[in-house]
């Protein structure tokens, strides 16, 4: 059918007598439109998007039209003839291009509203339709009217050989025009080569110049709507580069430099309300350093760039001889922290006033606290290696800075030459969920360790069933701690014990902490426990627990996950209280990839505590699928955290100066962190 269909349209386009080599003409000066005006508006003067769409729909409607009146083409006739087959063509050319851009690019926030309504329009409809007037419509019409009235026109074999040179020659001008793009030189080419055999079809099997647009203008609307920020089907423009001035500083007793950078709060929205980000630069020490710094990622609550510099500077003063070290505040914390006002009593606060409590500190934080994601900070940290100079970074990430730093080389991984990934956990992982099981093994890890111990074993012989006599006991009454007004119930017990499992040095306390609370020496106990520092819980921690997987506090998950957990009864009254808070904080455009497993072959030295009950080496285990430069390093009795242990240093320098973890000596990780239990009477 295509061939006959393609043989009556064609003979509609013989409506003027029209050298062939004169259509070959236009054909090529099309080839110079195309590559001319995205180079030179875009790649070269970088003008703003929005206004490139409507510069480049007037050259490429006025250029076309032009062609059509200078060669006598009937493009109102054309488009008026077959319209049915051409739609219901162009509706299935469209609905496969927008299945591609969904299963293929990543959700990025977009505007609401009118403007998305706008950008729907503008840079959907109108700029997808002259893109398929351009790269398929134009070039299609003058290969068909060039061979018009020739001996290969009137054969249905030629009309075939004429529709793949039209679909060849469309393929060209669709490469002409993204090589004007310098960010499509190279492998991303594939793409839109992929989608002009698509959008074309509709035009090169009717010939009606109305079926690549429609096909087209369904692409970029289905770009706006799911992937408002990328360029894999919005091409880039050389915008202005983010600028970034640093000034010495001193933090802390380090000397650096520092500045601030200024992003906009709502991606999609770059000229609105914008956040300060301080960032210092701890430059290299040699005279020759390398071009690749190391980037700190944060963990968990971090609370800015000057408390984290202060903390570790220490223990990359090694790396620093040769690199960059380079601090970011993310958004949320420090320079642009959001606080939420936690009431004291919110473990006992009933669910509506947990919500209500939420919704004002959402209401506090501004309309824009949607955007205070992972996926969103990691492209500040972006825009900072782009303001720094830098191409290619090596990452350090400490706990939650494993997930910032994995979904960073989803989406810049092309930057990325190395990463430590120290105490973390692979996306899919339910992070808090599975905590409840790995907290336990960590116990019964440590309860085993102490046993084999001949000095621990000798002082608290019978550990395990003091342990489990207590929990019994508090479970069914509290009891009061003297000298304060606290009553130690099972949960509260559960979470002291937690808290002084949790790192490495205080496992070695855990056993006489049970010996005591277990003899009735409650008041001692206290006195001996470390100071509890009061930490404010910022918007982005809840923000990031009520929306992205990994986060995620289901009830039926804890609940299923609970049995035989010390941790069973917090873990269940935080899952109630997280739900309620959940319930009055915004929904955030969380990309589904943050859920997914990273595919990348950048080298990656994973650090894990033998015993780290947040996130265990089974967390990472099976990393070496998706990451095959991937090589983990567990050390021994280790709690979270391993950046404090020496041998962690020395891993993280070697890693770093050598780009690979193979043939990377490793056995200090044996005994780095293996301490003597405290047996004190």
């Amino acid at each position: 059918m295509s061939t006959h269909v393609l043989g009556r349209a064609a003979q509609r386009l013989e409506t003027r007598s029209v050298s062939g080599w004169a259509h070959v003409e236009w054909l090529g000066a099309g080839l110079v439109v195309g590559f001319a005006v995205p180079f030179l508006l875009a790649d070269t003067l970088g003008i703003a998007r929005d206004l490139y769409y409507g510069v480049y729909g007037a050259i490429v409607i006025a250029f076309v039209f032009g062609w059509a009146w200078a060669t006598g083409q009937q493009l109102g006739r054309a488009a008026r003839k077959r319209l049915p087959l051409t739609l219901v063509l162009a509706a299935v050319a469209g609905a496969i291009l927008v299945a591609i851009v969904v299963g293929t690019d990543e959700a990025s926030p977009r505007p609401h509203g009118l403007p998305f309504v706008a950008a729907l329009a503008w840079r959907g409809m109108f700029y997808g339709a002259v893109d398929g007037l351009l790269l398929s419509v134009f070039p299609i019409l003058v290969v068909f009217a060039a061979f018009a009235g020739t001996r290969l026109r009137q054969r249905r074999s030629g009309t075939i050989a004429i529709g793949a040179i039209a679909l060849a020659v469309s393929l060209v001008m669709t490469a002409v025009y993204h090589l004007g793009y310098s960010d499509f030189r190279g492998e991303k080419l594939r793409k839109p080569l992929v989608g002009d055999l698509i959008w074309s079809a509709p035009t090169l099997l009717t010939l009606n110049p109305i079926g690549a647009p429609l096909a087209h203008a369904a692409l970029h609307s289905a770009a706006v709507a799911r992937s408002y920020q990328t360029d894999v089907f919005l091409p880039p423009h050389a915008a202005a580069e983010p600028t970034l001035a640093l000034s010495p500083c001193t933090i802390r007793g380090s000397l650096g430099a520092c500045g601030v950078l200024q992003v906009a709060e709502n991606p999609s929205d770059p000229g609105g309300r914008r956040i300060a980000l301080n960032v210092v630069v701890l430059k290299a020490q040699s005279a020759n350093p390398k071009p690749d710094p190391l980037f700190w990622f944060a963990g968990w609550g971090g609370a800015g760039v000057s408390d984290d510099l202060a903390d570790v500077a220490s223990a990359f003063v090694s790396v620093n001889i040769d690199r960059d070290l380079v601090f970011i505040d993310q958004r949320g914390t420090g320079s642009s922290e959001l606080v939420c006002e936690t009431p004291s009593d919110v473990r006992v606060m009933k669910p509506a006033a947990v919500t209500e409590a939420a919704r004002r500190c959402a209401e506090q934080s501004g309309p824009n606290l949607r955007y205070y994601t992972s996926a969103v900070a990691v492209d500040d940290f972006d825009q900072v290696r782009q303001a720094l100079g830098y191409d290619k970074i090596n990452i350090y990430g400490g706990s939650y800075g494993v997930t910032t730093g994995q979904i960073y080389l989803q989406r810049h991984g092309a930057h990325v030459r190395s990463a430590v990934f120290d105490s973390g956990s692979l996306l899919d992982v339910h992070i808090f969920e599975r905590q409840l099981v790995n907290k336990q093994r960590a116990l019964e890890q440590l309860f085993a360790r102490c046993a084999a111990d001949t000095a621990c074993h000798a002082a608290y012989p019978d550990l395990r069933r003091q342990y489990e006599r207590v929990v019994v006991r508090l479970a069914r009454q509290p009891v009061p701690v003297p000298g304060t007004n606290v009553r130690l119930d099972e949960a509260g017990f559960a979470s002291v014990l937690d808290e002084v499992l949790a790192y490495t040095p205080g496992k070695p306390a855990v056993p006489r902490l049970i010996h005591l609370v277990a003899t009735g020496q409650l008041a001692r106990a206290a006195a001996e426990l470390p100071e509890e520092t009061q930490r404010p819980e910022l918007a982005y921690q809840l923000l990031i627990q009520c929306n992205e997987p990994w986060a995620s506090w289901r009830r039926g998950d804890i609940e299923r996950l609970s049995h035989g957990s010390f941790l069973a009864p917090f873990f269940r009254r935080a899952a109630t209280t997280m739900a309620a808070a959940c319930a009055g904080f915004p929904k955030a455009d969380v990309p589904a990839a943050v859920g997914q497993r990273v595919h990348s072959d950048v080298p990656i030295l994973f650090l894990a505590g033998e015993e780290d009950g947040a996130d265990p080496p089974a967390n990472v285990a099976h990393a070496g699928g998706e990451l095959p430069n991937s090589r983990t390093v567990v050390f021994r009795a280790a709690g979270h955290g391993q950046l404090s242990l020496p041998c962690a240093q020395i891993l993280i320098e070697e890693f770093v100066t050598r780009g690979t973890a193979t043939r990377l000596d490793v056995s200090c990780a044996r005994t780095a962190a293996v301490l003597p239990f405290d047996t004190r009477p």
